[in-house]
């Protein structure tokens, strides 16, 4: 029996993380979202506005989300602006959800492949891990 589950998942499937965290499933005692969340932007644009769409997603996905979030994300990310991603926070915390937003200051390359980039967010999964008591300092 699983009874410790942590879920993370990048971009759509960041996204898909935050809503079953929001779902709170038996044994689930983490969710860390790797630049995730919805757009309408295709490749070949980058975004230039507030999406709200994602915004009110993660709004509702706070309303019911009671376990520990970790958001990664970078300023350059090519499919959200970091005014979208910080007020895509801003309402999930708002509307109840607990979770630390690491917005990393832009990165080489696109933002939205932070996650191939570890260096810049270790520590803070690490600290993240042992708030919930999965890592301690022996480890």
């Amino acid at each position: 029996m699983v009874n410790r589950v942590i879920l993370a998942g990048q971009s759509a499937g960041g996204y898909a993380t935050m809503y079953l965290a929001s779902q709170n499933l038996p044994g689930l005692i983490g969710a860390v979202d790797f630049a995730g969340g919805r757009t309408q932007m295709t490749q070949a644009f980058t975004p230039n506005y507030l999406n709200r769409m994602m915004v009110n997603g993660f709004a509702e996905f706070g309303q019911t989300t009671r376990i520990p979030t970790l958001w990664v994300f970078a300023e350059n990310d090519s499919r959200y602006t970091a005014e979208t991603i910080r007020t895509s926070y801003e309402a999930f915390k708002a509307a109840g959800g607990k979770g630390r937003l690491l917005l990393n200051p832009p990165i080489e390359g696109d933002g939205h492949l932070i996650y191939l980039k570890p260096a810049l967010w270790r520590a803070a999964l690490k600290e993240y891990l042992s708030g919930i008591g999965v890592v301690t300092d022996g480890n």
